[in-house]
């Protein structure tokens, strides 16, 4: 027996395999919303994370004015997003 997914489950209790699968897209959305609204909530309250974004922003551009190269820019990218993920776990702790 194959593991079923969530869509053939709803499918399955719906009756129709494409209203599960725009149940599952509307799940979807509703999470990103929710997740959208708590990280504009982080900016809005959280000064550190507005000083990191600040600071991100900077480096960028200067890294696109100094012709960093694809793997550079996408290191830095990688590291801004590593201390805003810890930012924002550290928010969830206080």
């Amino acid at each position: 027996m194959t593991p079923r997914s969530d869509a053939e489950f709803e499918a399955e209790r719906i009756g129709s395999p494409s209203r599960a699968r725009r149940v599952d897209l509307r799940r979807t959305l509703y999470s990103f919303r929710h997740a959208g609204r708590g990280f504009a909530w982080a900016l809005s309250s959280q000064a550190n994370l507005r000083v990191h974004f600040v600071a991100a922003a900077v480096v960028l551009i200067a890294a696109l004015v100094l012709r960093f190269s694809v793997i550079e820019f996408v290191a830095l990218v990688l590291c801004f997003t590593v201390v805003v993920a810890a930012e924002l776990f550290n928010t969830t702790l206080e």
